[in-house]
């Protein structure tokens, strides 16, 4: 799947050299502890002529936390050496440690989790959360993404508290890659802007 999806990001890219392009991967835990990872990503990276920094792993907050023990953390900072930015995904839904987060080599993005967008407009504490998770990601320089937008206030209310960018249904479901190309040529019509 990591060649696959790298292999794509190279065609768009080429095809869009202007255009910025992030490229992201979930990766287990278990992947994380292989000792051959950096070495396989190493790889993939130049055999697709992917730049490191255009590639997000993406690590479930949950699985950080249950399983945040020091190779885990280790096996992070050396992707992150080899220039790999990491995505926490499903911020929120993990009872966060901050204590955790001091641990992780730099992070490039926080994905907070669709539970809080979802109640973003009716439920005060939602608001707040996403609020503190902006935040904080934005204090450590991260980028932060909204998961599972469905709607045209939960976008509205996502710019006016800061968010960086936003991913669900209201934007499209999962395209073919031939489909989201067309999508996205200039000119294109788009129906959510």
């Amino acid at each position: 799947m990591l060649v696959q999806a790298c292999r794509q990001a190279r065609l768009w890219r080429e095809a869009q050299p202007d255009r910025p392009l992030k490229v992201s991967v979930n990766i287990s835990v278990r992947q994380l502890a292989d000792p051959e990872l950096p070495g396989t990503l190493r790889r993939v990276l130049e055999e697709t002529g992917v730049r490191a920094d255009d590639l997000w792993l993406e690590v479930t907050e949950t699985a950080l936390i249950e399983e945040g023990h020091g190779e885990i953390f280790e096996a992070l900072a050396n992707l992150e050496r080899l220039g790999m930015r990491l995505a926490i995904d499903d911020f929120g839904v993990g009872f966060s440690s901050l204590n955790r987060f001091r641990q992780l080599p730099p992070v490039a993005a926080v994905k907070i989790d669709k539970l809080f967008i979802d109640g973003l407009r009716e439920q005060s504490a939602d608001r707040a959360i996403v609020v503190a998770a902006i935040g904080l990601a934005t204090a450590l320089g991260a980028t932060t993404v909204a998961e599972g937008v469905e709607t045209p206030d939960q976008v509205e209310s996502l710019r006016e508290l800061g968010c960086d960018l936003a991913q669900g249904f209201y934007f499209s479901r999962g395209l073919p890659a031939e489909e989201f190309e067309a999508m996205m040529r200039p000119g294109a019509h788009r129906t959510f802007r």
